[in-house]
């Protein structure tokens, strides 16, 4: 399940892997307050929007977790915001399609790593294929053939 800190009714599902964003100090409080009602057997990965500093950023996940009273691992790359990347969301365009370079591709490698955690968790057995070239502009979806 990927979720934003919702304020009261996100998070309750026991025993699911959550990948919840944090873009801020709003983020972090909805996030505490959601975790009041999230099961202990929820996983909970941290991923941070945008470019914050990442001493700031690894002193935040750590204050987090403290104050929730868990374990609360982190992505330790931020999720950068990029015009490029809103335009392919807003005009309903994959974003496997963009130019990987820059911000764009530090955005694709943080989305392929959390893509990776899930996948291990449901196939462990199964390898995870490798991402195309930089060049490629084709969709990127990979298993979207496999039966």
């Amino acid at each position: 399940m990927v979720d934003t800190p919702s304020e009261i009714k996100g998070g309750t599902l026991p025993g699911v892997l959550m990948i919840t964003t944090v873009d801020g100090a709003d983020a972090a409080r909805n996030l505490l307050k959601m975790l009041e009602h999230t099961p202990k057997n929820t996983e909970i990965i941290l991923v941070r929007i945008g470019l914050m500093d990442e001493d700031e950023w690894t002193q935040t996940a750590a204050e987090l977790g403290q104050v929730a009273g868990r374990d609360l691992p982190y992505l330790a790359d931020p999720l950068p915001r990029t015009r490029r990347i809103k335009a392919a969301m807003d005009e309903g365009r994959s974003v496997w399609t963009l130019h990987r370079s820059d911000r764009t591709l530090m955005f694709l490698n943080g989305i392929e790593v959390l893509a990776r955690l899930s996948a291990d968790r449901v196939r462990p057995d199964r390898p995870w294929p490798t991402m195309p070239p930089l060049t490629t502009t084709e969709v990127y979806v990979p298993g979207w053939d496999d039966e």
